[in-house]
C-alpha cells in the first residue's frame, strides 16, 4: 500500500509557503475501483490524529478532500495506481524521520464476494525529502 517512504513538503498555491506535506498510496485492491470505494483515511504522525477535514488524496492532479469521496464515481484508482494523500499543515513537516499510522478503509464496488469491506492498517517510519 505505501510503495516508499517518503514525505514531501508542498507549496500547493505557489506562494513560496510550504502549504502541507504529502506521500504516495498504492490502490491494494486486484482491480479498478472508483475513487468512491475509499470509505475512510485514517492518518497520526507521530501520534497525532490528523483530521480528515485536513486530508484530501490527489489523483492524477485531480484533489479531492476525503469528506468528498464518497460521491466521485466517475474518477478511478487504476489497478497499481499510485495516487498521492495530501495533509494541509502549514510549513509542513520537520526534516528527519516521522512515525506514520495509516488506515485505509474500503469497499468493494462490484460486490464483496463474501470479503466484506476491506481495512487496511499499517504503521511506518517515513522520512521527509
Amino acid at each position: 500500500m505505501l510503495p516508499n517512504r517518503n514525505l514531501k513538503n508542498v507549496d500547493v498555491t505557489g506562494d513560496g509557503k510550504i502549504d502541507g506535506f504529502q506521500f504516495d498510496i498504492v490502490n491494494p485492491f486486484y482491480t479498478a475501483e472508483p475513487v468512491s470505494s475509499v470509505k475512510d483515511l485514517l492518518l497520526k504522525i507521530d501520534g497525532e490524529e490528523i483530521s480528515p477535514e485536513r486530508i484530501g488524496l490527489i489523483v492524477r492532479d485531480q484533489r479531492f478532500r476525503i469528506r468528498d469521496i464518497p460521491t466521485i464515481y466517475e474518477t478511478w484508482w487504476g489497478f497499481g495506481e499510485m495516487i498521492q494523500v495530501f495533509v494541509e499543515e502549514p510549513g509542513g513537516l520537520g526534516t528527519g524521520k516521522h512515525e506514520l499510522g495509516c488506515t485505509l478503509r474500503m469497499r468493494a464496488s462490484a460486490g464483496n464476494y463474501g470479503f466484506g469491506d476491506m481495512e487496511l492498517p499499517t504503521k511506518v517510519t517515513m522520512e521527509v525529502e
